[in-house]
C-alpha cells in the first residue's frame, strides 16, 4: 500500500511493506544528511545484495502523525520504503 509522506518538507510516495524487515529510502531523498554505518544486511525479493551507504533516523509526517524512523540509505532503489516498526 502506498501513501503519501512529508519528508524534510516535500511529500513523497511511500511503500508501506509489512513483509520487509528494514526501512529504507533512496540516496536521493537524503544528500546532504550524516549517515552513520548501517549494521543492515539488506537483500531484495531475488535474494541479491542491496548496496548500503550508511543509516539516517529520518523524521516523517505520515496522515498528520510525527514519527522518527530509522532508515538504511541504498543507491539501489529510488523510493522510500516502511517495514515493520516496532
Amino acid at each position: 500500500m502506498y501513501v503519501m509522506v512529508k519528508l524534510r518538507s516535500c511529500l513523497i510516495r511511500c511503500l508501506l511493506d509489512s513483509g520487509c524487515e528494514c526501512s529504507m529510502i533512496g540516496q536521493c531523498y537524503v544528500s546532504g544528511l550524516q549517515l552513520k554505518q548501517s549494521c543492515c544486511v539488506l537483500s531484495a525479493a531475488n535474494k541479491m545484495d542491496l548496496a548500503i551507504d550508511g543509516d539516517v533516523n529520518l523524521h516523517l509526517v505520515i496522515d498528520g502523525h510525527e514519527v522518527t524512523v530509522n532508515v538504511s540509505v541504498s543507491p539501489a532503489i529510488n523510493e522510500l520504503l516502511l517495514g515493520v516498526i516496532g
